[in-house]
């Protein structure tokens, strides 16, 4: 006997107001126990770190298959690291830029 997934058919009428992208950006940087102050610190120093810049267009764009065009420590971590609201992650950590790092 086959009975059919009753999920399967209820659909909702209106449309989602979030996709899962906007609740799992909402919920990296949610998380950060950082005041809104160092949040846009972090911001502008990855918009003006040229490695971060970099990484960012690759993480937005697409990984290249060889391992000379990005940082070998990127490449390894490529599945790993996520673009959100102007920051790059990996998993859960926030990749600081080497400026902000020594502070």
């Amino acid at each position: 006997m086959v009975t059919s997934n009753p999920l399967s058919r209820a659909y909702l009428d209106e449309p989602l107001t979030q996709t899962y992208h906007e609740l799992e950006e909402i919920a990296l940087v949610e998380d950060l126990s950082i005041s809104e102050a160092r949040l846009k610190e972090f911001k502008e120093g990855t918009a003006s770190d040229d490695n971060l810049q970099i990484l960012m267009s690759t993480v937005l764009e697409g990984w290249p298959r060889a391992l000379d065009e990005v940082p070998a420590i990127y490449f390894q971590l490529r599945d790993e690291i996520t673009a959100r609201s102007g920051l790059l992650f990996t998993r859960e950590c926030l990749i600081v830029s080497a400026k902000l790092e020594r502070k």
